[in-house]
């Protein structure tokens, strides 16, 4: 296979757009004779339905081994693309200052371009796949610590 898709988490997605139509139900049923009530229901049914369109087909990462690049898309047209002989570290650290559960995983080349894969999105086991896959075709890529446990954590239970 030449290429590897690397898809937001399904999950992810049914609890935000779960939520999003709690907070529409909530907000139509609170108040159904407001005088904008449609305008409120058509922006908010745009908003939804391009959320759910972004989520399911516009975020992913793309290991493209042809190319030899790994890409990560947002908003269906947004493009972060790093050439994979570039990279020179992998970074799993955490997201927030505060954060030790939110963490993301920085690929980083020798411009100091990142790509950033947040555990909110892609699941540890998938971030795992990531290093390895990109290990296997540059082993030059060197790992901080905690990159090396996800590595090591997700062998253990393939």
């Amino acid at each position: 296979m030449e290429k590897i898709k690397y898809p937001w988490d399904w999950r992810v997605l049914l609890l935000g757009a779960g939520g999003f139509v709690i907070a529409f139900t909530i907000a139509i049923i609170s108040n159904p004779s407001h005088p904008q009530i449609r305008e409120f229901i058509t922006i908010f049914a745009i908003f939804l339905l391009f959320v759910i369109t972004n989520f399911t087909f516009g975020t992913y990462g793309l290991l493209d081994k042809k190319a030899k690049t790994i890409t990560r898309t947002d908003y269906l047209f947004y493009t972060k693309r790093i050439k994979i002989a570039d990279i020179k570290f992998i970074n799993y650290r955490p997201t927030w200052i505060m954060g030790g559960l939110a963490r993301s995983l920085y690929i980083i080349d020798d411009k100091e371009n990142v790509i950033e894969f947040p555990n909110v999105g892609w699941y540890e086991p998938i971030l795992a796949n990531i290093v390895n896959d990109l290990k296997k075709l540059n082993p030059r890529i060197e790992l901080d610590e905690s990159a090396e446990e996800l590595v090591k954590k997700y062998e253990r239970h393939s």
